[in-house]
């Protein structure tokens, strides 16, 4: 519902900035400038992403919860993990298809901006299923997760795609079009709860010398290149 109102109140402001330039004065805009019906546009679409998101999100939770096995979570992380890679190679070559086309001047650098905050937008709920099933993976035995090919590389590899794919130049492009919670870079190096508490992604437990275990973190810092 929060989803539709705020659907229909960007149709609200759209129209009534449509309404209020003057006929012939699109001609006059700035060729950097976005127009409202290609922001509407943008806001549009990307309230769809991740609408889609939340629906695979909670689809997959669903399924997690019903299987029976680690054999069956096992196959249902695999699938996520590959179907997660097809789509974020999908979103790589639109972007690298919508630079070629703004630069070729087929599209205007306002349709560029629109699409490219969807595209944003499709990569962090991508993210965020790859999130959850790391989650998933972190409970799962070592042996388990060796005979379905799902281990910290391949993870980690997926985050570090979304992470190139939302960097600074079209995180600020996104939130430049569709407001402050949309476009926020992709961290590589996030965890969902399930693997903070499995000790996963460089945490480890190690004896301190007193007979105590200590949590010990890799720091390490990721690097973000826009494109």
């Amino acid at each position: 519902m929060k989803r539709i109102l705020s659907l229909l109140l960007a149709a609200m402001v759209v129209g009534s900035l449509l309404a209020a330039v003057p006929l012939g004065a699109a001609t006059q805009e700035n060729e950097t400038e976005t127009l409202p019906g290609e922001q509407f546009a943008g806001v549009v679409g990307t309230q769809e992403a991740e609408l889609d998101g939340e629906l695979e999100a909670r689809a997959f939770g669903i399924a997690v919860a019903n299987a029976d096995s680690d054999t069956e979570r096992a196959e249902l992380v695999a699938d996520r993990l590959d179907r997660n890679d097809e789509r974020l190679a999908e979103i790589e070559a639109r972007q690298q298809t919508l630079r070629e086309q703004r630069d070729a001047g087929d599209i205007s650098e306002g349709t560029y901006r629109a699409k490219v905050t969807i595209a944003v937008a499709e990569t962090s709920a991508t993210n965020g299923t790859t999130n959850a099933a790391a989650g998933v993976a972190a409970d799962l035995p070592d042996t388990v997760r060796s005979e379905y090919g799902i281990d910290d590389d391949r993870i980690g590899t997926l985050r570090t795609d979304a992470a190139e794919l939302t960097g600074p130049e079209v995180a600020d492009i996104a939130r430049d079009i569709a407001g402050p919670d949309v476009g926020a870079p992709v961290d590589p190096d996030d965890r969902s709860e399930g693997e903070r508490d499995a000790g996963t992604n460089g945490t480890e437990d190690r004896p301190d010398g007193t007979g105590e275990r200590t949590n010990e973190t890799e720091d390490r810092t990721p690097t973000r290149d826009g494109q």
